[in-house]
């Protein structure tokens, strides 16, 4: 994630803050960067902070003390948005990213202490999202996946109350005004339909299921089924209603009427959340972003553009050491690689135990590629090792060193699962991470271990249904047929799978 690129570079966020255009707030849960005012991203953060105690709230459950903060741009327009997604549609407001290159949300101008805003709304959504999936809660229908975040992302906060359960404007006004697809369509997660329509059925079941008297256990009965394999229409019929035109004639008329309610309780103030902010040096105002962008995943044509940017800036600024950070790691990522050992070597004689740098060089020596040579997959494996030590809950550092093993030859050591599975578990939203785990998993026999890692991919509504290799995986898992799995596993091999294997 981009802030450890800066890690070496507290003393420089001593700067003064009038001079800098970007500032970063961290608190427990989150590490927030914005040129807004300091007064007033320090609201912002307190208000993302009393957000994950509603969450934890209403779900009863935390998040584990180890699990990183999640890094969140709040940026000033769709310009600054397209700056790290090129091609980014008009009415986007913010968008979440969970890749190899880092976990972030990104949001234009949201008012998180007003009632709505677009961008508001699609950080608290993808937060409510972010935040389940460090529960492990990944399991769940597509329907409840996105109903619960519709569900939570309307939660207000004022210094005497906090009301949860209201309805999005925009969700409202579809479910009002448009005609609504069959329960069943519903249900099975939302293939060959309309995505608005979607999420504001799920959002409205959602609301159903858990402010009706008596829905609750029947909710729960139903999640735990559909955890367990079941399908989820099915499972409805048995826990829920058998007659799915009844129950939703039922919804359709709790919509309709007054029988909708929001939660809404009193507090004292709140003691402020513990929040620093510190600026980031002048020379980080104009490829931030860029940089940011270089970590995702993006076209060659994009990458060389961004890194001639940052190669610019770097030789405006030859003696500004953060200017020489980002280019080094542009480099790494884009660029020439001996420039980049270079550079990189030079920045670790002065910061040996500085983790991401100790990651970045590694990352030049191509161990998790075909064909890379047992000197090089030595000399990444001794750089990753000393950055596990320096920093042993680095998600990305354990990712790198357990895809530097392939399982090629057969199925990966109990001590390179462990790896890949603590990386998993650090950053169950990384779709590559928990795709790669669980197959490497059910390689090696691990079914129920490989079976919780892979349902929550091949669950989501934005991409479950492509997944038709990784789909018959699951369903081999679940059947705990081995000569079922080992077929799927092949045809994963030498099929379209969305994961490599290598």
């Amino acid at each position: 994630m981009l802030i450890r690129l800066f890690s070496g570079l507290v003393w420089l966020l001593a700067a003064s803050m009038a001079q800098a255009g970007w500032l970063v707030a961290e608190s427990e849960h989150f590490r927030i960067y914005s040129s807004m005012s300091e007064t007033r991203l320090r609201k912002e953060a307190a208000v993302l902070e009393d957000y994950h105690k509603l969450l934890e709230r209403m779900t009863g459950r935390t998040v584990p003390a180890n699990a990183p903060r999640l890094d969140i741009y709040l940026v000033e327009n769709q310009k600054q948005l397209s700056i790290v997604r090129p091609g980014i549609g008009p009415n986007i407001d913010g968008f979440y990213s969970a890749t190899p290159g880092g976990i972030v949300a990104l949001a234009a101008e949201p008012d998180l202490e007003g009632d709505w805003s677009g961008g508001r709304d699609t950080l608290l959504h993808e937060y409510a999202h972010h935040f389940m999936m460090q529960l492990g809660g990944g399991t769940v229908p597509a329907w409840y996946r996105e109903g619960f975040a519709e569900y939570a992302m309307t939660a207000s906060f004022r210094p005497d109350r906090i009301e949860y359960g209201g309805a999005n404007p925009g969700r409202y006004w579809t479910l009002l005004n448009m005609p609504w697809e069959p329960l069943e369509k519903v249900l099975s997660g939302a293939r060959n339909m309309d995505m608005g329509k979607f999420y504001a059925q799920s959002w409205l079941l959602t609301h159903y299921l858990n402010r009706v008297e008596g829905m609750q256990a029947k909710r729960n009965a139903y999640l735990k089924k559909v955890a367990e394999g079941a399908d989820p229409v099915a499972a409805f019929k048995t826990e829920v209603d058998p007659d799915l035109d009844a129950f939703q004639s039922r919804m359709r008329a709790y919509i309709n009427g007054r029988s909708a309610t929001l939660s809404r309780f009193k507090r004292t103030p709140p003691v402020p959340a513990s929040v620093s902010v510190a600026a980031l040096p002048k020379a980080a105002d104009a490829n931030l972003l860029t940089l940011l962008s270089m970590q995702m995943p993006q076209e060659a044509e994009q990458d060389a553009r961004s890194l001639a940017r940052i190669r610019e800036a770097a030789a405006r600024s030859p003696d500004d050491p953060w200017a020489g950070r980002a280019a080094a790691i542009a480099e790494a990522i884009a660029g020439d690689e001996a420039t980049a050992a270079r550079l990189l070597d030079a920045l670790l004689a002065d910061n040996p135990d500085d983790a991401d740098l100790l990651r970045w060089r590694a990352s030049l020596y191509k161990a998790d590629r075909p064909g890379a040579s047992q000197a090089d997959v030595a000399a990444a494996r001794k750089l990753l090792v000393r950055a596990w030590k320096a920093a042993p809950d680095d998600w990305q550092v354990l990712w790198a060193y357990g895809s530097s093993y392939s399982s090629r030859g057969g199925a990966l050591s109990e001590t390179v699962l462990d790896v890949m599975l603590k990386a998993a578990d650090l950053a169950p939203q990384v779709q590559a991470v928990t795709m790669r785990t669980g197959i490497e998993m059910a390689r090696a026999g691990h079914y129920d271990h490989a079976e919780a890692l892979i349902a929550p991919s091949v669950n989501n509504p934005h991409f479950g249904g492509a997944m038709i290799l990784e789909r018959n995986l699951l369903t081999a898992l679940r059947s705990g047929d081995k000569q079922a799995v080992e077929a799927a596993l092949m045809g994963l091999s030498f099929g379209q799978g969305s994961v490599s294997l290598d």
